[in-house]
């Protein structure tokens, strides 16, 4: 009946074990457990998470190869070990923010389309972020793309233009030499 873990600033954790027998689990808080490395891949079957909140989680490596929850907020700020985000598995349409800013992100599976209902996207000082997959232009309900700082970015995404509803568009500090033209179709 497990439903809430809340951990944040246990700072000798290093790892989260098989959650296998917490089935209905919502929300894990794991925020500033500066020592954990590993997350066990059975999170990624937990259908009922809601919440995962790893802020500050400098030692971070990776996460479970498969995220497969439906409706989810993740936030993976300061993770500064994370290289590589999980291919996105089945309906998750109601992810609606997606915090990876200052993380060591190299770049997002092609499977992110499927987060059909994110409207926030954080990617602020991902400095070893190379590119962004053409499929991020499938998110048709993203109203924030933050990509300032992160200065290894040299194009965008060619329709980046298919994002009707983006809003702000935060470019600073990147290596962008040109806006594709389709940005003439963001109203």
């Amino acid at each position: 009946m497990l439903k809430h873990i809340d951990l944040s600033y246990s700072k000798d954790l290093i790892m989260i074990p098989d959650v296998t027998e917490a089935p209905n689990l919502e929300k894990l808080i794991l925020k500033s457990c500066t020592s954990l490395s590993k997350i066990h891949t059975s999170l990624g079957y937990l259908r009922k998470l809601i919440s995962l909140n790893l802020d500050g989680c400098v030692c971070l490596e990776s996460l479970p190869c498969k995220i497969s929850s439906k409706s989810l907020v993740i936030n993976l700020y300061g993770c500064l070990k994370l290289k590589n985000f999980p291919e996105i598995v089945g309906n998750m349409s109601h992810l609606p923010h997606l915090v990876l800013a200052r993380t060591a992100i190299e770049g997002l599976p092609k499977s992110i389309k499927l987060l059909t209902d994110l409207t926030l996207l954080d990617l602020k000082d991902c400095k070893s972020l190379l590119s962004l997959p053409d499929t991020i232009c499938c998110l048709t309900s993203l109203k924030t793309l933050t990509l300032s700082g992160c200065y290894r970015l040299n194009k965008l995404p060619t329709n980046l233009g298919n994002l009707k509803c983006l809003k702000k568009l935060g470019v600073t500090g990147i290596a962008i030499r040109e806006l594709p033209s389709s940005v003439e179709h963001l109203t």
